[in-house]
């Protein structure tokens, strides 16, 4: 059976950082991308949440996951520019000319 396993310096990252335990979890299981680190083979699982971007790193040992660390920055990602309303676009028309 496959156990998730979080580490004593996961825990206290979780604490430092002010993650939420739900929002790790869900990071874990549900990635929006998982990328792999070609030096040691772990795995870091990333998930946008709320306007951040939380970042897991998972280690296997056999059939279970080692979750090592997790941070959070804000997300980047891409907000559509708000549409023109019609009288800024009349406006422009006029006073917008070079």
């Amino acid at each position: 059976m496959t156990q998730v396993i979080w580490t004593k310096h996961l825990r206290q990252r979780i604490k430092e950082r002010g993650i939420d335990s739900r929002d790790l979890d869900k990071t874990i299981r549900f990635p929006d991308k998982v990328l792999t680190s070609k030096s040691t083979g772990s795995k870091k699982h990333v998930k946008d949440i709320h306007g951040q971007q939380i970042t897991a790193t998972i280690k296997r040992d056999g059939n279970d996951w080692i979750i090592t660390s997790v941070w959070q920055k804000p997300s980047r990602q891409r907000q559509t520019p708000p549409t023109p309303s019609l009288i800024s676009k009349f406006f422009s028309l006029f006073f917008d000319r070079k």
